[in-house]
């Protein structure tokens, strides 16, 4: 049977498999998989089969040809982070996979054109002009983040399965004209994944095309998500003494960013020591905050990949016809789309993707007593 071994190795990858454990599990020895991921050895219709089983794929999907281009992207960037290659490539090649359906999804579709700056100056000013970019005001929260992003031309994908140490990664991906991509966990809490859109913003806006740097990218990136969903024109008034755990928790759900992060930003605009600001994590983490936040923010889910999905296989959707055109089994796609808002209006019908082309627009505590010799904080006794 003739196939590509690339998608092989794809799949394997994505399942976060060795060679050993996905030949025991098709029943093959281990070099004999590795020359069929080679291309050096052709592999039995029952070979075939007893991969494409137990990876959640179709036959027809190794008979494809090359994987689009689809780089690391910001995942260079963290070389030394705690993320282990194996969870790397996991990663990475759950967002691979996501993009070619995007991609396929593009070709029956009209998609938004991009919209997003290249502007390799300070994080600050770089994230004041992408938020006038998006026609955000300079002194308020940010609405519906992903959908902003999603309205921009960025192409945004929920992973369905849990990316562990890593909420996000972005990179500009795709044959022809490049796409701005930014893949994230659809497990996140919503305070993190505003933070992590944002984070990844900061990448796309800042640091392509790849070119030398002078600092750390990822303090830069973080530099410019701090001004693009805490403005300093608008949040620094709000973080005014007293600062309370009561307040905070306001605040957290007027901006959308975690607690944490508007303690890191009151610490970045002086507005508290660093007395306070080790007091606030040292309770964070004394009260199991430090991972998960009460008050918890609803994550917004990104929209186009379903939505191109429900223009074209009509809703409810035929899984059965998108499992044929993909290669993808219907259980796999319907975790992928599970993970992604569904289109509002009225039903639609199926479609034959040779006939009209559809614009495709994306939806859019306790309080604790005085912190000792800290003049900006009042942390009062409930």
């Amino acid at each position: 049977m003739n196939i590509n071994g690339n998608r092989v190795r794809q799949a394997r990858e994505l399942c976060g498999w060795t060679q050993d454990e996905l030949a025991y599990r098709a029943g093959i020895k281990q070099p004999t998989l590795a020359q069929i991921e080679l291309g050096t050895d052709k592999a039995s219709e029952k070979v075939i089969d007893a991969i494409a089983s137990n990876t959640g794929f179709r036959p027809v999907f190794f008979e494809k040809l090359d994987l689009v281009d689809f780089p690391l992207g910001s995942l260079l960037f963290r070389a030394h982070s705690s993320i282990s290659s194996r969870q790397k490539t996991e990663a990475f090649r759950n967002a691979q996979l996501l993009f070619e359906i995007w991609e396929q999804f593009a070709l029956s579709v009209n998609v938004l054109p991009v919209r997003l700056p290249s502007l390799p100056e300070d994080p600050v000013l770089a994230a004041k002009i992408t938020r006038a970019e998006f026609g955000i005001s300079p002194d308020v929260p940010v609405p519906f983040l992903v959908h902003l992003a999603e309205k921009g031309g960025v192409v945004v994908l929920a992973i369905p399965n849990v990316l562990d140490k890593r909420d996000a990664f972005s990179l500009w991906a795709g044959t022809g004209t490049r796409k701005p991509v930014v893949a994230f966990a659809a497990s996140s809490p919503g305070d993190r994944v505003a933070w992590s859109i944002a984070h990844e913003l900061g990448h796309l806006v800042m640091h392509h095309p790849i070119r030398p740097f002078a600092g750390d990218l990822e303090d830069q990136a973080n530099r410019f998500a701090a001004e693009f969903l805490l403005p300093e024109a608008g949040v620094a008034s709000e973080l005014s003494y007293p600062l309370t755990f009561e307040k905070l928790a306001s605040l957290k759900k007027r901006w959308k960013v975690s607690m944490q992060s508007l303690v890191r930003r009151a610490k970045d605009l002086n507005i508290i020591n660093d007395r306070s600001y080790r007091y606030f994590f040292e309770q964070f983490n004394a009260r199991g905050w430090k991972e998960v936040e009460p008050n918890p923010i609803p994550a917004e889910k990104p929209r186009a990949l379903r939505e191109m999905a429900e223009l074209i296989y009509g809703k409810p959707l035929n899984y059965a016809h998108m499992s044929n055109d993909t290669g993808v089994d219907i259980g796999r796609l319907r975790t992928i789309l599970d993970a992604h808002a569904q289109r509002s209006g009225e039903t639609s019908s199926p479609t034959n993707s040779a006939k009209a082309r559809r614009n495709v627009v994306p939806m859019v505590p306790r309080q604790q007593s005085l912190v000792p010799d800290d003049p900006k904080i009042k942390l009062r006794e409930g």
